[in-house]
């Protein structure tokens, strides 16, 4: 297997992914010690066959964006992401985000105590972004970036000087300007 596309940490926790070919993902938590040390104390196997895309450590909760995993060998078919799921590190239980628009995620970023999880697009998928708040345990809006470089979101920035959130794709970078709230009105721009 490879390690997920993120390590995540915490002043007091700390998780590591690793993704199968086609047995899906498993999760190590641990606590971090005053000299930064990590002792995984838990592993926990993803429920599905989804891989860690991205994760974010949010107290007590573990967020994770999921994408298809491969059925494994040379041509093997995809099954979907599941979507965003969330575990509770006091009691290894997962949940998944209600209201998304669709379940093959990758990066995040925190916005304003929300998370903007990335829509993975390509193939046949969808190329945006959903804003998911942590006290609903549910995506509260999202959309379709059109003018993107590329249909394949990758990786999600915040500056930290504005509110704009740079997408990352597999042809370029596009911005999304957060400022616009939660509207439908969502705006893509290539960079130069």
């Amino acid at each position: 297997g490879d390690w997920s596309s993120d390590v995540c940490s915490s002043d007091l926790s700390a998780a590591v992914g690793f993704n199968g070919a086609a047995s899906g993902s498993s999760l190590l938590v641990g606590q971090v010690a005053p000299n930064g040390t990590v002792t995984f104390t838990d592993g926990h196997l993803l429920p599905g066959s989804g891989r860690v895309a991205d994760m974010m450590l949010n107290g007590g909760l573990l967020h994770l964006s999921t994408r298809a995993a491969s059925t494994g060998g040379t041509g093997g078919q995809a099954s979907g992401g599941m979507g965003l799921q969330t575990m509770d590190l006091n009691n290894g239980t997962f949940s998944k985000a209600t209201g998304g628009l669709a379940d093959d995620l990758d990066g995040m970023v925190w916005y304003n105590g929300d998370l903007v999880v990335g829509l993975r697009g390509g193939g046949q998928g969808v190329s945006g972004v959903q804003v998911f708040d942590p006290a609903q345990n549910a995506f509260v809006d999202g959309g379709v970036l059109g003018g993107l470089p590329s249909e394949t979101i990758q990786a999600l920035s915040r500056s930290t000087t504005s509110d704009v959130v740079y997408v990352g794709t597999a042809a370029g970078i596009g911005r999304w300007n957060g400022t616009l709230g939660r509207s439908e009105e969502h705006t893509s721009e290539l960079q130069s």
